[in-house]
């Protein structure tokens, strides 16, 4: 029977890395990398009543971390679909994915 958390690993990755993937820039400043992830941009939902935002989402992107030689870390800058964020805040999902919530710089 097979390693059931390696074959999600590896159907994960795949995800990350395949079809629904984008190119992503990174760079620390020093060194630059580039892979693939899953980009979510931004949206507001409003309640059309009130006018109020009822929910936000700031733009994120998923990676996998080893597909980049140096540690991504916050105040890392990210590019992608040619727009220029700065990394705020990271998730890390303990099996090597890092989830990248972002500011547009």
């Amino acid at each position: 029977m097979p390693d059931f958390h390696a074959m999600l690993d590896s159907d994960y990755q795949a995800m990350i890395r395949g079809e629904f993937s984008e190119t992503v820039v990174i760079s620390n400043g020093t060194l630059q990398g580039q892979s693939n992830g899953i980009f979510d941009i931004p949206y507001q939902e409003l309640d059309l009543d009130t006018n109020t935002v009822v929910m936000s989402q700031k733009p994120r992107i998923t990676i996998w971390a080893d597909d980049f030689a140096f540690p991504v870390i916050r105040q890392c800058t990210v590019t992608v679909r040619g727009m220029n964020f700065v990394i705020f805040s990271i998730e890390n999902n303990g099996e090597g994915a890092l989830t990248l919530w972002l500011e547009k710089v």
